[in-house]
């Protein structure tokens, strides 16, 4: 099976959805971040441009989760990256 990181895809950015289409069939968990064409890699969940709609297309195709978050920012605390993500997130998906 494939773990997805959003942050490993930047070159992959221009054929996500064909990606996606393609991996879907081994696709076990996704993990989230910000998303950025120009990058910077990491940033938190809600300050991109991309990620929305990179969710939306995984739920579209069928995408049932797992979804993850890391907490990769560099010195960064590992309790607030996650409540900055888990609120950008909801930013994006309100409940």
């Amino acid at each position: 099976g494939i773990i997805y990181n959003f942050h490993h895809g930047h070159n992959q950015l221009d054929r996500y959805a064909e990606m996606i289409e393609n991996i879907m069939p081994y696709l076990w968990s996704v993990n989230l971040n910000g998303m950025k064409k120009e990058g910077p890699k990491i940033i938190s969940i809600g300050q991109g441009t991309l990620e929305k709609e990179m969710i939306a297309l995984l739920i579209e195709k069928g995408f049932k989760g797992p979804f993850g978050i890391l907490g990769h920012v560099k010195g960064g605390d590992a309790k607030l990256i996650l409540k900055e993500n888990l609120e950008g997130l909801h930013t994006l998906f309100p409940r």
